[in-house]
């Protein structure tokens, strides 16, 4: 039996879409147009390829090129910082051995170990001893868990909840927007809100270190927010939707203790 949706009977805005009560249909989206980012390079469109400001070029490996443009500075920002590190990500999935950043979550890791440790744990389901001297990296730990969460068969954002998390980020009263992602993730599976409720404790004892570590709430909401929550077919509206997904897990992290009270 499923959560209870009595809390949204008739309070449901349209504007929101579907509510609770039709979140078990699957909803398949076409996606109008899409652009393989592996391999592509983003940054600041150059005066002579347009006179707007807050202009992106986009440069795929083949060779195309193209300009993305929206009027809100914040809004643009967050594009270009979600897409590179995509593309850092992407990058990650191909080269091994390398490392790159320095942060324990951004890191390139030495993928052979990252996901031996990562097949260890999910296919042979075995009591692992962590402090085992070929564990002492703890990037592998890191990336091991990054690994698991994006090879999920469903994200822990389940795909039916996508659409309600991204219309509850873009209230524009903050304590109610706060007040929505709490009841949202109130109503998710119990092993799903119960996961999640620990990996943002860990993440929040991570930011605690960010003068070392240099991982921020933001930091951390660019890396995991795609991984964490997801639609289940791209759509032309992926980059917009690679924002809020940050968006979401940054503000689900700074305000932790409203999102997941202590009963």
């Amino acid at each position: 039996m499923g959560p209870s949706t009595a809390p949204y009977e008739g309070l449901w805005p349209e504007e929101w879409g579907p509510g609770p009560e039709a979140w078990s249909k699957t909803s398949q989206i076409v996606p109008e147009y899409t652009v393989e980012l592996r391999g592509a390079s983003v940054g600041w469109a150059a005066k002579d390829k347009s006179s707007k400001k807050n202009v992106l070029e986009l440069k795929t490996r083949h060779g195309c090129e193209y300009l993305m443009q929206y009027d809100t500075e914040s809004i643009i920002n967050d594009w270009l910082k979600v897409m590179q590190d995509t593309m850092r990500q992407l990058v990650t999935n191909t080269v091994t051995s390398r490392y790159t950043v320095t942060s324990r979550y951004t890191v390139t890791l030495p993928l052979d170990r990252d996901i031996t440790l990562h097949r260890d744990i999910t296919l042979h389901q075995e009591q692992l001893d962590l402090e085992d001297g070929q564990w002492d990296e703890v990037h592998v730990i890191a990336g091991a868990l990054k690994l698991f969460l994006r090879e999920l068969p469903e994200p822990l954002f389940p795909f039916s909840c996508f659409q309600p998390f991204i219309s509850a980020i873009q209230v524009q009263d903050y304590s109610l927007k706060v007040s929505y992602l709490r009841d949202l993730v109130r109503l998710l599976p119990l092993p799903n809100h119960d996961t999640m409720e620990l990996l943002f404790r860990h993440l929040r004892r991570v930011i605690e270190h960010k003068e070392n570590n240099r991982m921020s709430f933001q930091s951390v909401a660019i890396v995991f927010g795609p991984t964490l929550l997801r639609p289940q077919t791209e759509s032309s509206n992926m980059t917009l939707h690679m924002v809020f997904q940050s968006q979401i897990v940054e503000l689900m992290l700074k305000e932790f203790h409203a999102v997941f009270p202590q009963q």
